[in-house]
C-alpha cells in the first residue's frame, strides 16, 4: 500500500459526501480511505454508510478531537507509505495525489510535501488563489509561521512516527504547525506550486479566529519553537481565546469574507454585502467597522479620480 488518506470528521454532513468523491476521483486510484467518525451526532454516520468501496475503512468513535483521532488512524490502521491528510469539509483536485506521490517517490530526502490552493466559500464559491512559499529553506526559516494547508499535506508514515505524531496536548490547530516543525528537523518539507486542493472557509472553520487568538497562538508556538517552558495556563488561555458563541463566529466570518473580497478581490459591492451581513449578527463588530470606513475611503477617492 503506497498511500493511506486519513480523513476525521465531526459533524460534517454539509460537505463531507463532496470531500469523500474528490477522493474517489483522484487519478491515482491505489489508496486506502480511513475515514473516522469522531462522535458525529448529524447524518454523518449514515452517509458514510452509504458507499460500498473496499478501499473504505470507517471507525466510529467516541468524540476525542481531530490530534487523537490522526494519531489513531495513522498509527494503528494506516498501511500507507504514505499519509496523505483531507479535511472533511475540504476538496482534493483530481490530480493532487499522482502529483505529491510523484515528487516524493522522486525527492526520498523530503519527508513532506505540500501544495497550493483555491480558497472557497462556505458554498464553494471561489475567492482567490495562494501563493504560498515552495523554497524550503524560507519554509524552515519562517516556522513555526505554518506556510501549509493541512489538506494538501502528505508525509511519510516513518517520518510520523518518527517524530510522536500529532500533538495531544496542545490542540486548536496549531497541533498541524508543530508536527510540520518537527518534520523540519528530520528532513526537507516543501509545498508545490500547482494548486491540487480547494480549502474550504467556514464558520465553524479552526481558522476562524479573533485577532486576539491568533496573537496567543503565534507566542505559544514561538514558546514551542524555541524549546521554552509553556504552562497550563498558556493552553488555557488559547482555548478560552477560541470560545466564541454562534452568532460571534458568523459576524467573525462575514467580517473576513470581507476582508477577502477589500484586499483579494477588490470586488467592493460583495465587501459591502458581507459587512452588513457580519454587523447585522453582531452590530459591535470593530473588524467590520474598520473595513466599513476602508471601504468608503476607497470609494470617495474613486469618485474624486473622475473628476
Amino acid at each position: 500500500m503506497l498511500l493511506s488518506v486519513i480523513m476525521a470528521v465531526y459533524n460534517g454532513e454539509k460537505h463531507i459526501r463532496e470531500a469523500i468523491e474528490s477522493v474517489l476521483n483522484q487519478s491515482f486510484s491505489e489508496f486506502e480511505l480511513i475515514i473516522i467518525n469522531d462522535g458525529s451526532t448529524d447524518n454523518t454516520a449514515n452517509i458514510l454508510s452509504s458507499y460500498n468501496d473496499p478501499r473504505f475503512i470507517v471507525i466510529q468513535q467516541e468524540n476525542l478531537g481531530v490530534a487523537k483521532s490522526r494519531n489513531k488512524a495513522i498509527r494503528d490502521v494506516a498501511k500507507g507509505k504514505y499519509i496523505a491528510i483531507l479535511d472533511s469539509d475540504d476538496i482534493a483536485l483530481p490530480t493532487r495525489f499522482e502529483v505529491q506521490l510523484a515528487f516524493l517517490e522522486e525527492n526520498q530526502d523530503y519527508v513532506m510535501v505540500g501544495a497550493n490552493a483555491i480558497i472557497i466559500d462556505e458554498e464553494g464559491n471561489a475567492l482567490y488563489h495562494s501563493a504560498l512559499l515552495t523554497d524550503t529553506n524560507l519554509i524552515k526559516a519562517q516556522l513555526p509561521t505554518s506556510n501549509f494547508f493541512n489538506s494538501a499535506a502528505i508525509f511519510k508514515k516513518d517520518a510520523f512516527i518518527n517524530v510522536g505524531g500529532y500533538n495531544e496536548t496542545i490542540i486548536n490547530h496549531i497541533e498541524d504547525a508543530i508536527l510540520w516543525m518537527k518534520f523540519s528537523e528530520i528532513g526537507k518539507i516543501t509545498n508545490l506550486k500547482e494548486i491540487l486542493i480547494k480549502y474550504r472557509l467556514t464558520v465553524n472553520s479552526l481558522t476562524n479566529k479573533t485577532a486576539a487568538a491568533f496573537k496567543m497562538q503565534k507566542k505559544l508556538l514561538n514558546k514551542i519553537a524555541k524549546n521554552q517552558a509553556f504552562s497550563t495556563k498558556d493552553i488555557s488561555s488559547l482555548i478560552d481565546k477560541n470560545k466564541l458563541s454562534k452568532n460571534k463566529k458568523e459576524s467573525l466570518y462575514y467580517s473576513r469574507l470581507a476582508n477577502i473580497y477589500l484586499t483579494k478581490n477588490l470586488n467592493r459591492k460583495l465587501a459591502l454585502t458581507n459587512i452588513f451581513r457580519s454587523l447585522s449578527i453582531n452590530p459591535i463588530n470593530f473588524s467590520a467597522f474598520k473595513q466599513l470606513a476602508i471601504l468608503t475611503v476607497i470609494s470617495l477617492k474613486s469618485i474624486l479620480s473622475k473628476f
